[in-house]
């Protein structure tokens, strides 16, 4: 059967309809396709445009950014030009202050030294000195010479990772090294994978390096630069970082390739942006994509760039098609057209496809087949219903879109053939495999044909399980709710849920987990269920940061939202738990909250074997069955607190009553009775204890009035008259107790009325106050004792805060009450006292209870006075201390009266001066730390010549006023640790400990200066002199007495000798004191006559045995004596006052000479001028060293002043100020003689000295004393951890050289390189060099 035969003229006409309209519309298809050609010409014309500026602008911005790098390398290469050594600290700080950022795509900048082979020990022991432990040259072996990363900021994890790396083995960065250090300019090195990246792959980096030359060598050749080269600034970059950092500054629509080179190889490839990956297949196949390319100069290597656009950059470039609304426009006219043609032409055949409409557009598949089961015709329906391509299902037969064999029965043949229809529900099977339901009518057309009608029963199919589905849900929600009913306790109610949802819900299993809010842990309480298996070690938190609580339970607890997971497998919340839900065949699942409180309390979790199976309303159902359970938690809760009230309000109940009959106090009601008497209705049991009678006699009329004392009576009766006005009363009487005695009783009462206003009922309590009253009479009568009392009295809690103070404290303490108490009594002490005073006090009060003794504390005008303070504690039936109380009485004036006679008994009434019995002790203890020490005492007896006669002719008044006033000369002279006394009349006994022969001299003389100064009073002016005996300590005695006796023998001599003198008691000292004396009138006449000279002991590199400084030392060549010693005149320069202007000379000179050898081309070394103490502290030293370096245009780091360590000990804040003024200045410094003072180490860290100078003392004992060995052995070590130098002077042996070496020191001075020699020798010894 033919259902689409057409006759010849329909064919014919059918032809002309296709060719006209082909017609028209192959011309307006013409037309459209070159008006559009011409839209795509201008297009491809501005996208090109805007290509070619992006690109500009991009290579302008690179140019830009490895200008700006380069002058940063630039800096940096200035900083380690400018630095002798490169410190660590100082090059980390240095680049951290660039704040390069991430911008620069910067991986690093680091120090590349090159090092030869001989160097390579010292250089690697070096570098570990600098901290870094583990640092060695890498790779390992013997070259002639390396170039290892010495520094790298910023010094992460990856950066230490290339430490000691040598570029010279690394091939693509050779060439790079070569040519910067040829060309003294920036060069880039190959494309490389950086060490810091050693594994990743396709992270493409490169190097930039600067090389860095000797200090002052003329670069003005190609061999100069290769023979003058010690290493690189190193710059490494990663491609990907560079060019993040151009965020916002290039087009980002724009994709970009960049190769090194001008060919674009895989070899010379560098970037791409993210751009290329994605739209590579796409490039090809667009019309609009332009390219453009740029060449870009990096470090002496060309770069290759090639931009081209992308469907983002298209776009924003072309924001309309135009060439499309011209394709559109034309397509459509020529469409309508050839509608209009077609139209018109196939009126006529409408009716003949009517028919054939209608079988297609059937809702229901239509299916036309022969006997044989082969299909003839279907329509449209049923092609989408089988899923086959029309063609294909011509070719088929019935049974190969059935499942099972449903035509095979006999039956089928013969009822189909019969006019009646068949009907039935068969199996198809769709052409992608899949299977559906449909109801299938088939009837007879003809013998040899028949049609069956089949209609798609999946919709139906569904409905009715999501029916049933739902019919299940709504049977588990019943059963939950009269679960909800039934139960008490919400553990045993979540098991019931979790059996509903499963046994009746139609789930596979369920369970419910709470939340831990200690571990945030969401924990499984009740699990029902096929593969509860899936609950073991199950791990699910309520914390959105972990990974374990971003899935669906926890996003329902933390979120309080509903979490439908309608495939498990494959949604993305569920990946952690995927595995464990394919092996039970879980196709999805629900999360519901369960809020208690309104807080998140616990989760549902329900698991279906189908995937999608929670639609709209099986979510609604189960929401409701989590509310459900919310609302019966809280239900729970109601009852429980319920509960609870009930409970609490019995107890109080007895407990009430528990504190009632317990209470000291009786509590009683009375009601108004029929009679309209108030009589007793409740009194506690405690009556009994307090008035000893029984309750019951209280029951008996007028008990009360019977019992109240007489005198009291009236005065009870007419308080009642306040109670019925006011409605409380509280008034206290006397009653007579069953004993015979009266108490004495508080009586509280409070008056109850009803609505209407009336008394109905009165509440009342007793409490026995006799005792109290008695108590308070004490404390009136303590009162009056306390008030009254001469001495202060404090009284403290246990916690020594005052809450109380008497009058007798605020006389002496001048703190008013208020003012004191709350405060703790340590706000009345002075500060004189130590901290070890009062925790010895308080340990006795502690362990005793009492303490008495003086203490020193000031009164509130500030006043300072002495106390006598007596403590005592008290404390509880428990032993526990609840109050301190101190007595104070003052005895300032008494201690005034003491320490007047304890003056008196010590002191010289006239002049104040101790007196002899005072510098006995003070004698004493001098002597005794003389002997500790083993240093010297002096004695000085100073006697007025002739003073008799001031007092005979003047008066002795007179007299008076000189030997005070010359008493006040000599005290202002003397030091603080000395001792001027005043023996009697004229005579002054003068202790100056640490005091030798020579300065003893220099003190008697100006003593006798002091004596002649003249006096002058009314206008009366009065001269003497005086005679000086001179004893030491040991020589001369080894007590106060002998030494009384020599100091008083060599006064008798000075007398002899014709007074205004002095004289020691030995000759032999005298004579000393005499030659010093001499030597330092010859030493001012020395400064004059310019009798100074300089002499210069080189210093040696330990390593190298070459020259790298000299000490500046000065000599005195007398015109008699001939070349004086240092260690003679120094010290007489130092106690005269001379050492300045000698230092002053020194360092000129020294400055001076070094600027002469600098001038006559000499390679001049650094030069070490001493400081003196004095010097030091002069407020020009600085001004004067900048001046002498300005006058000699000479380089500040040329000049090294030592220092001694008493400057450094005195870590003040003019000493710290004035060595970090020289240190900026660039000065040199160092510590001269280090180790032997009583220094503390603690200097060290605050000043920034360069060097330590080893005293040779040390030195000497190398070989013969190992304790010496030790202390030059910690003096190198500390030394080194601090980055100080050393040097060792007095180096004389070749066993001392060894040992100094061998043990890291850096610089020897001493004979066994050279002795100090002149100016002219040490011209030969640079010329030489």
């Amino acid at each position: 059967m033919q259902m689409n035969a057409k006759p010849t003229s329909q064919t014919l006409h059918k032809t002309i309809l296709w060719l006209l309209t082909g017609t028209i519309m192959l011309v307006g298809s013409l037309i459209t396709y070159q008006l559009w050609s011409n839209a795509r010409d201008d297009n491809l014309q501005k996208l090109s445009s805007a290509l070619e500026d992006s690109a500009d602008v991009t290579v302008s911005n690179l140019q830009a950014r490895f200008n700006a790098i380069l002058v940063i390398m630039r800096g940096v290469k200035g900083f380690i030009d400018g630095s002798d050594i490169v410190k660590p600290n100082e090059f980390h700080t240095y680049i951290k202050s660039l704040n390069l950022g991430d911008r620069f795509g910067v991986r690093g900048i680091a120090l590349v030294e090159l090092i030869d082979n001989a160097r390579k020990t010292t250089h690697i022991t070096d570098v570990k000195n600098r901290g870094l432990n583990n640092y060695q040259i890498k790779p390992a072996g013997e070259r002639p010479y390396y170039a290892p990363i010495t520094l790298i900021e910023p010094l992460d994890a990856a950066n230490t990772k290339v430490l000691g790396l040598d570029v010279l083995t690394l091939p693509t960065a050779l060439k790079a090294l070569e040519q910067a250090r040829d060309a003294n300019n920036v060069r880039i090195s190959k494309r490389m994978t950086l060490g810091q990246d050693a594994g990743e792959k396709n992270q493409h980096s490169f190097v930039m390096y600067l090389p860095i030359y000797k200090k002052h060598t003329v670069l003005n050749s190609l061999e100069a630069r290769r023979n003058a080269i010690i290493g690189w600034v190193d710059v490494p970059f990663r491609m990907n970082d560079l060019m993040n950092g151009f965020k916002g500054e290039i087009d980002s629509d724009v994709s970009i390739n960049i190769f090194q080179g001008s060919e674009a190889t895989e070899e010379s490839f560098l970037y791409k942006s993210a751009q290329e990956s994605n739209d590579t297949n796409y490039s090809t196949q667009r019309v609009l994509t332009q390219a453009v390319s740029r060449v870009l100069d990096v470090g002496g290597t060309k770069w290759t760039l090639l931009f081209q656009t992308t469907p983002a950059f298209e776009a924003r470039i072309l924001p309309y098609g135009k060439p499309t609304l011209v394709a559109l426009l034309g397509s459509t006219l020529t469409i309508l057209s050839a509608f209009l043609a077609w139209f018109l032409l196939s009126s006529r055949q409408r009716a003949e496809n009517r028919y054939q409409k209608l079988f297609d557009q059937a809702g229901d598949g239509v299916l036309v087949l022969n006997h044989q089961h082969q299909f003839i015709a279907v329509n449209v329906a049923a092609v989408n219903m089988l899923g086959y391509q029309h063609s294909a299902l011509l070719n088929m037969r019935l049974p190969d879109v059935l499942v099972g064999n449903v035509i095979g029965h006999p039956e089928f043949t013969s009822n189909i053939m019969s006019d009646h229809p068949t009907k039935g529900e068969w199996q198809y099977r769709r052409g992608d495999g899949s299977q559906f339901v449909a109801e299938v009518s088939c009837r007879k057309l003809d013998k040899h044909y028949y049609f069956a009608i089949i209609r798609d029963l999946t919709e139906r199919k569904l409905a009715e399980s999501r029916i049933s589905h739902l019919t299940q849900l709504y049977q588990a929600l019943s059963e939950v709710n009269q679960a909800i009913v039934r139960m008490g306790d919400d553990n045993e109610l979540f098991s019931i849920v979790c059996r509903c949802s499963v046994n009746f819900g139609g789930m596979k299993m369920a369970w419910v987990g709470q939340l831990d809010p200690e571990s945030q842990q969401i924990l499984p309480v009740a699990v029902h269920g096929d593969g509860i298996e899936y609950m073991d070690g199950l791990n699910i938190s309520a914390n959105g940061n972990l990974p374990e609580g971003r899935g669906p339970t926890g996003t329902a607890l933390r979120n309080n939202q509903i979490m439908i997971i309608n495939d498990f497998l494959t949604d993305p919340n569920t990946i952690l738990w995927r595995d464990k839900a394919k092996r039970f065949g879980w196709g999805s699942s629900a999360c519901f909250p369960i809020q208690r409180d309104q807080k998140p309390f616990a989760v549902l979790n329900v698991y279906h074997e189908s995937a999608n199976a929670f639609d709209s309303e099986a979510i609604a159902l189960l929401q409701e069955m989590a509310s459900d359970i919310s609302f019966a938690l809280d239900n729970f809760d109601r009852e429980q607190k319920k509960q609870k009230l009930m409970a609490d309000l019995d107890y109080a109940h007895k407990h009430i009553s528990q504190i009632v009959n317990l209470s000291p106090a009786v509590i009683y009601t009375l009601k108004l009775n029929a009679a309209g008497v108030f009589s007793t209705d409740f009194m506690s049991e405690n009556i009994y204890q307090m008035t000893g009678y029984a309750k019951d006699e209280w029951l008996q009329d007028d008990f009360w009035l019977k019992h109240i004392h007489t005198e009291d009576l009236t005065d009870a009766l007419e308080s009642q008259k306040t109670l019925f006005e006011a409605g409380v009363l509280n008034h206290q009487y006397r009653f007579k107790h069953a004993n015979g005695s009266y108490i004495w009783i508080e009586d509280h009462l409070m008056l109850a009325r009803d609505s209407n206003g009336k008394p109905v009922e009165i509440v009342g309590a007793w409490l026995d106050i006799t005792e109290r009253l008695s108590a308070e009479e004490k404390l009136r009568i303590n009162a009056k004792v306390f008030e009254s009392s001469r001495d202060g009295i404090v009284i403290t809690d246990e916690n020594n805060k005052i809450i109380s103070v008497n009058n007798a404290f605020t006389k002496i303490t001048g703190y008013e009450p208020e003012e004191a108490i709350g405060n703790n009594p340590r706000m009345l002490a002075s500060g004189n006292l130590a901290e070890s005073f009062y925790r010895a006090m308080w340990e006795s009060v502690n362990i005793v209870g009492y303490w008495q003794g003086e203490v020193i504390n000031h009164r509130k005008n500030g006043e300072v006075y002495t106390q006598w303070l007596s403590i005592s504690t008290i404390k509880d039936t428990d032993g526990k201390v609840t109050q301190h109380i101190g007595i104070i009485t003052d005895i300032s004036e008494r201690k005034i009266a003491e320490e007047r006679i304890q003056f008196l008994s010590n002191f010289d009434l006239l002049t104040n001066l101790p007196n002899k019995s005072l510098l006995n002790d003070r004698v004493t203890l001098a002597l005794a730390a003389a002997k500790r020490q083993k240093s010297t005492v002096t004695l000085m007896f100073l006697d007025l010549d002739r003073f008799k006669l001031i007092n005979e002719s003047l008066g002795p008044t007179i007299g008076d006023r000189v030997v005070k006033e010359l008493a006040e000369r000599l005290v202002n002279y003397m030091r603080p640790e000395d001792t001027v006394c005043r023996q009697g009349g004229d005579e002054f006994i003068l202790l100056l400990p640490n005091t030798d022969a020579e300065g003893a001299a220099h003190v008697a003389k100006k003593l006798l200066d002091i004596v002649a100064q003249p006096f002058n009073f009314n206008g009366q002016k009065i001269v003497l002199t005086a005679s000086i005996g001179i004893a030491a300590y040991p020589q001369d005695g080894e007590n106060f007495e002998q030494l009384s006796q020599s100091a008083d023998a060599a006064l008798y001599r000075a007398k002899y000798e014709g007074r205004n003198n002095f004289q020691f008691f030995a000759l032999q000292m005298h004579e000393q004191a005499h030659d010093i004396l001499l030597l330092e009138s010859e030493l001012r006449n020395a400064i004059e006559h310019q009798e100074f000279l300089l002499y210069y002991q080189p210093q040696y590199d330990s390593k190298t045995s070459k020259i790298v400084g000299l000490e500046a030392l000065i000599r005195w060549q007398h015109p008699e004596r001939g070349m004086v010693s240092p260690a003679l005149f120094i010290p007489i320069a130092e106690e005269s006052g001379l050492i300045t202007e000698i230092g002053d000379w020194v360092l000129r000179t020294a400055v001076n000479q070094l600027a002469t050898w600098q001038e006559a081309g000499l390679e001049a070394v650094p030069v070490a001028v001493n400081l003196s103490v004095v010097q030091f502290h002069q407020d020009t030293l600085y001004s004067s060293v900048c001046q002498i370096l300005r006058d000699t245009k000479v380089d500040p780091s040329m000049l090294e002043l030592e220092l001694t360590e008493g400057i450094a000990m005195e870590d003040s804040e003019r000493t710290l100020n004035v060595l970090n003024q020289l240190n900026s200045l660039g000065v040199r410094l160092s510590i001269d003689d280090f180790g032997t003072g009583y220094s503390s180490l603690s200097y060290l860290k605050k000043f920034k000295i360069d060097k330590l100078k080893i005293d040779q003392s040390f030195v000497r004992g190398i070989g013969s004393h190992p304790q010496d060995a030790a202390i030059i052995t910690a003096i190198i070590s500390m030394a080194k951890s601090l980055s100080f130098k050393t040097i060792a002077e007095g180096v004389e042996t070749q066993e001392q050289l060894n040992f100094l070496i061998q043990h890291g020191c850096d610089e020897i001075q001493g004979y066994y390189f050279s002795k100090p020699i002149p100016s002219t020798e040490v011209t030969k010894l640079l010329a030489n060099k």
